[in-house]
């Protein structure tokens, strides 16, 4: 049962380091000068990407189908730029943060008592990994393959002239040929800026999962240790190991909410416009193309996942806090006063509650708060639609 368990971890690890290293976001030793490149290389054709579709809103303002479909762009690129630069500005602390927590994670497998238990939780984990990754590579083939399947309906129903459309929806200070050699070069850009916009999110998405999981991994391995120290036999260096591993893990806590924060925040506010542009294109399936149809719903699906992903893990690693401070509460630590003042030092500490740049608490909660947030402006867009009709 266990080896079943670690060769899912190491599935889990493995998927999350795939997708990262794809953009040059896994933390490295000796990262080559190529690695290092790029993630400038999807920070600009991300950064191009929102600049040709403010272009595109600006041309298509009055225009409310045109212009959320440009808007939905927009965030969502700009989305991406946030999480790099995020993970950029705090390279060093990242790989800190990695370093400490992968090689504490690997020494408690090498306990065979101990494995079994840091490994309870990875089968949900390792599923809701595969879950967004499988959902980002739907999403990346749907957008891609979207201008190529419209060009060979319109051959095929004789539709002249054929109308060539880019992968992403932008406006360019220079004039693009359909079928040109300029039209190509867009098309192969636009189709790497998807592919790196969905590896960025996907990538960074999973590995604050994979973080918290070493985490809690770590919290469970002192609440077993906690609950074996017995005060009469004066275990004091178990405590003391402790209270250490305890202040090491503080500091990985203070680095992921630094990275993490202004991500966070950041889908917190915009996942909830997000939803509500894609639900917008949704309704109206009698105007917009099958193709564009799955795509919408495809997204949204990514988008609630997202969202649910970053409440579900926040909240889980605040349980494992809670059930820490129940096991020093439950240990056998009565009947030695140095016990006794070192305990009631360590009860005083509050479970931990991750936050967005201490704007709001990560928790379930929140998941249910986006979704009233994006309903609330879906039939707002909608009234506002139906007042212009």
């Amino acid at each position: 049962m266990t080896g079943d368990k670690l060769s899912e971890y190491l599935i889990f690890r493995s998927s999350v380091k795939r997708v990262l290293l794809i953009v040059g976001l896994w933390p490295k030793e000796n990262p080559s000068i190529f690695y290092r490149f790029l993630p400038l290389l999807q920070l600009t054709l991300n950064f191009s990407t929102v600049l040709a579709s403010a272009g595109f809103v600006r041309l298509h303002i009055n225009n409310m189908n045109r212009a959320i479909k440009g808007i939905s762009v927009i965030i969502s690129f700009t989305g991406n730029v946030l999480k790099s630069l995020c993970l950029l500005l705090n390279r060093q602390n990242a790989k800190k943060l990695h370093d400490i927590l992968d090689s504490k994670f690997f020494k408690l497998l090498d306990k065979p008592d101990l494995s079994n238990v840091i490994l309870d939780e990875v089968t949900i984990f390792r599923r809701l990994a595969s879950l967004m990754t499988s959902l980002t590579y739907v999403s990346c083939f749907i957008y891609i393959t979207r201008p190529i399947i419209t060009i060979i309906y319109q051959q095929l129903q004789h539709i002249h002239p054929i109308r060539y459309g880019l992968v992403l929806p932008g406006v360019y200070p220079w004039k693009i040929v359909p079928n040109g050699l300029l039209y190509k070069m867009h098309y192969v850009l636009g189709a790497m800026s998807a592919i790196l916009a969905f590896a960025v999110t996907t990538g960074l998405d999973l590995l604050f999962s994979l973080d918290v999981f070493q985490l809690m991994a770590q919290f469970r391995d002192m609440s077993r240790r906690i609950g074996k120290i017995n005060a009469k036999n004066g275990d004091i260096e178990a405590l003391q190991q402790c209270v250490i591993q305890y202040e090491i893990l503080i500091q990985c806590r203070d680095i992921l909410q630094k990275i993490y924060g202004p991500i966070l925040l950041w889908t917190m506010i915009v996942n909830a416009g997000t939803l509500c542009c894609q639900m917008f294109e949704f309704v109206k399936m009698s105007e917009i193309s099958a193709q564009r149809a799955i795509f919408a719903f495809v997204y949204i699906l990514f988008k609630l996942l997202e969202t649910f992903h970053y409440a579900w893990v926040g909240s889980r690693l605040t349980e494992e806090t809670e059930k820490y401070k129940a096991a020093i509460y439950a240990c056998n630590w009565h009947g030695n006063k140095r016990f006794m003042s070192s305990m009631v030092i360590m009860l005083g500490q509050k479970p931990w509650i991750l936050t967005a740049c201490n704007f709001s608490n990560i928790s379930i909660n929140i998941f249910t708060n986006v979704l009233n947030t994006a309903l609330s402006y879906f039939f707002l867009l909608k009234t506002v639609q139906d007042k212009n009709i």
